[in-house]
């Protein structure tokens, strides 16, 4: 641990609110708000701190036949006078094995507020 947090713990204890104790366990304390995401993002940004790309992918259900699909979207802003918007939605088949390509479009606009 380092001194910084150490010092910290010293100065702002845990005190557990059903028996009084600030011997907190504090990897305890962390499980119970974290939760596990399904779902992947990646963004890159240039030199100057400006999103060039933007990309995520997630697992969901779909409404409509309650089969598992996956999600995918990506923004490309290489070009500084395009954004290129690609979206595709893959359901799994019917016998549970292969994915399918159910929703697929990509979108080509004028960039807005870049030089």
């Amino acid at each position: 641990m380092s001194n910084e947090y150490q010092q910290y713990e010293k100065d702002n204890p845990i005190i557990c609110p059903d028996c009084g104790s600030n011997q907190a366990n504090v990897f305890l304390y962390i499980k119970d708000t974290l939760g596990v995401s399904d779902s992947f993002g990646l963004k890159v940004r240039d030199r100057v701190g400006n999103l060039i790309q933007k990309y995520k992918k997630r697992h969901d259900i779909s409404e409509k036949t309650k089969r598992p699909v996956i999600i995918t979207k990506h923004v490309d802003r290489s070009n500084p006078h395009i954004t290129r918007f690609h979206h595709k939605v893959e359901e799994l088949d019917e016998h549970g094995i292969l994915y399918r390509i159910i929703h697929e479009h990509i979108d080509i606009n004028k960039s807005k507020h870049r030089k």
